[in-house]
C-alpha cells in the first residue's frame, strides 16, 4: 500500500466504514459508477468488517485516481501524494513542492475552514465534515465523477491523519461524524 496510507491499518471499523462509504456511493447514496469495491471479493467476504481489508480501500482510492479510462481499467494505483496535488491545484491551493503529505492536507483543511468562515486564519480547525466537502465542491470539481469521489475521501482521510496523530481520536471521531 502506499507510505501515505498505510495510517489507514490503525483507524476502527467505523471510521474505515465511513471512507468505504465516501469511495461507492455518491452524495444521494447512489452507486459511484467508477467504484470496485462494492463488488471486491474483499467486500463479499468481509462485509462490514472494513479494518480485515482497509489495504483494498487505500488502493481503490489509488485506482479512482487514474486520469485515464485505460488506467482505471488496469487497476494503475496513482499515489495518494498525487492525487493530493492534482486536488490543490483543481481548489487553487498554493502550496510548495517540497512540502509533505501531511502538511499538503493541514494546507487543504486550512483553506476549506477559511473558505468556510471566509477569515483568514480564524484558528478555527474543527468544522464538521459535511460543511468542508461543500465548501471544497467547486463547479469544476462536481463535474468530475472522479473528483466528487476523490474530494470527500482526500478530506476525511486528512481529518483522520491530524486526529489519529493528537492522538486525540474520540475527539475525532466525534468530529468526524457530526
Amino acid at each position: 500500500m502506499d507510505k501515505d496510507l498505510h495510517f489507514i491499518g490503525e483507524c476502527d471499523n467505523k471510521q474505515l466504514g465511513i471512507l468505504f462509504n465516501i469511495l461507492c456511493f455518491e452524495q444521494d447514496q447512489s452507486l459511484r459508477k467508477r467504484s470496485r469495491l462494492l463488488n471486491s471479493i474483499e467486500s463479499q467476504v468481509f462485509e462490514e468488517d472494513y479494518y480485515k481489508y482497509s489495504i483494498r480501500i487505500g488502493q481503490e482510492l489509488q485506482v479512482l485516481g487514474n486520469t485515464t479510462l485505460a488506467g482505471l481499467l488496469r487497476e494503475e494505483k496513482v499515489p495518494y501524494f498525487q492525487i493530493l496535488q492534482n486536488l490543490l491545484d483543481k481548489l487553487y491551493v498554493p502550496y510548495s513542492s517540497g512540502k509533505n503529505c501531511l502538511e499538503l492536507e493541514q494546507q487543504l483543511l486550512n483553506h476549506l475552514h477559511e473558505k468556510a468562515l471566509g477569515i483568514k486564519n480564524s484558528g478555527v480547525t474543527s468544522l464538521p465534515f459535511e460543511i468542508l466537502v461543500k465548501e471544497g465542491m467547486t463547479e469544476q470539481i462536481e463535474g468530475s465523477p472522479k473528483d466528487r469521489c476523490l474530494l470527500p475521501a482526500v478530506i476525511y482521510i486528512s481529518l483522520l491523519r491530524a486526529n489519529l496523530g493528537k492522538g486525540n481520536q474520540q475527539k475525532g471521531r466525534e468530529t468526524l461524524l457530526q
